[in-house]
């Protein structure tokens, strides 16, 4: 029986937090264990912040990451003290991403960007594995590296199956300790250059071993008690779902929820593999289960996307809006890997709200200026609910709706993000 854990950023958060990641190891019950590593909290966004100041050739970027080294040491000397060799062990880590650094960025900066952030995950569970071993846990630490093959896509890499499937064929063969230490969110190109899958990816890292390696289960360790109704941050409404249906993941994942990464379910979906949403906080407690089983009763599940922006595609000589039309304008968002998260047709428009992104946003209105009038709408917000009842609509009555569709089952409409 082997089971998969992915312990996020928050479940990496601090010394304490890292403490309790052994004792649910050591209460858990399994024959073998393959755990999955995000950078510690907030260290995905600090290297972010690092690779932009690298490619604006800023002089404060090597100063930032010896800040984020110096972080990485006091964590480790607080889990695993007095270790001199091992603290010398992590700064070599550190040394090939500190080379990159100093040297002239290349001109892609995805490609910057991914040889930077990956350092992340790596250091985490080199840390994770360590300290497990002080504590008398033996393991194998894996760099992920050497089996997630992707192709040349940085930082939105696709999983290049034939090679992946092959090498992950030997993982358990190569490594026969009760427990494997690796990463999330990130791989390699057939080069051998770092790449990731996108952000959140170490969820879909772990959907990946579950189908290659048969595993019975997986585990995804954060700090909330299970998938919420809502957020509940914006909604003291908010209540756990004890379970959820794999369909109705991908619905909501679609939609935008924080569940998990988008692509998490296919990989396990045909093999039937229950995943578990379960607070590192509080383990005893049962969290979210999220399995094949399709008759469960929902309330109104809620989404919010804010920062959007809306799109107005018109034409210019007064004639309906085409199938030549919608096949040009989503072209040119497929060409820029943007998603429309609502979308609405009128006799001479075409409607889009999508996520603002102010350089992407240019190129859409670049490539088609020529043939449609464009307006855009910025600093709104997209309210998706799923399963809504008629105490949803009566409640829109008192909001400033600009769009609203609804198809019995799911209601989505647009205000003013104020």
């Amino acid at each position: 029986m082997i089971k998969i854990f992915k312990f996020g950023g928050a479940a990496l958060g601090n010394v304490e937090r890292i403490r309790a990641l052994c004792d649910i190891i050591q209460k858990e019950d399994y024959e073998r264990l393959v755990i999955i590593c995000s950078a510690f909290q907030n260290v995905t966004n600090e290297l972010t912040a690092i690779a932009k100041s690298h490619f604006n050739h800023k002089e404060s970027t090597i100063g930032s990451f010896q800040k984020l080294k110096s972080k990485h040491h006091k964590i480790f000397d607080q889990l695993v003290p007095n270790r001199q060799d091992l603290q010398d062990e992590l700064n070599d880590l550190f040394m090939e991403t500190e080379w990159f650094i100093e040297d002239q960025p290349e001109e892609d900066y995805k490609y910057n960007l991914d040889q930077i952030i990956s350092v992340g995950e790596i250091a985490s569970s080199r840390i994770v594995s360590h300290y497990l071993n002080h504590q008398s846990i033996d393991n194998a630490w894996v760099d992920i590296r050497d089996y997630m093959i992707t192709d040349n896509e940085y930082s939105n890499a696709n999983v290049l199956w034939a090679e992946t499937d092959q090498r992950l064929e030997k993982l358990l063969k190569n490594h026969t300790q009760k427990i494997l230490i690796t990463q999330g969110f990130i791989g390699s190109s057939t080069e051998n250059f770092s790449t990731t899958l996108g952000r959140e990816g170490s969820d879909y890292t772990a959907a990946i071993l579950a189908s290659k390696l048969s595993a019975s289960s997986v585990t995804f360790w954060k700090d909330v008690p299970g998938i919420m109704s809502s957020d509940p941050k914006l909604d003291i409404h908010a209540s756990k779902l004890k379970k959820l249906s794999y369909e109705e993941a991908i619905e909501m994942t679609y939609y935008g929820a924080k569940v998990i990464h988008p692509k998490t379910i296919k990989p396990i979906i045909k093999q039937e593999i229950p995943f578990f949403v379960k607070s590192f906080l509080h383990p005893e407690e049962a969290g979210t289960t999220i399995s094949a089983e399709a008759n469960i009763e929902y309330p109104p599940l809620t989404v919010i996307k804010k920062n959007q922006i809306i799109l107005k595609f018109q034409t210019l000589d007064y004639s309906h809006i085409s199938s030549r039309d919608s096949s040009r304008i989503f072209e040119v968002l497929a060409d820029h890997h943007i998603k429309a998260n609502l979308i609405m047709t009128k006799a001479r428009e075409i409607i889009l709200c999508i996520d603002r992104d102010d350089i992407l946003n240019k190129k859409i209105n670049s490539a088609l200026a020529n043939n449609y009038q464009i307006s855009e709408s910025r600093n709104l917000k997209l309210t998706t609910v799923r399963h809504y009842t008629s105490n949803t609509v009566d409640e829109l009555k008192s909001k400033q709706v600009l769009y609203k569709i609804s198809d019995g089952i799911t209601l989505q409409y647009v205000t003013d993000h104020a």
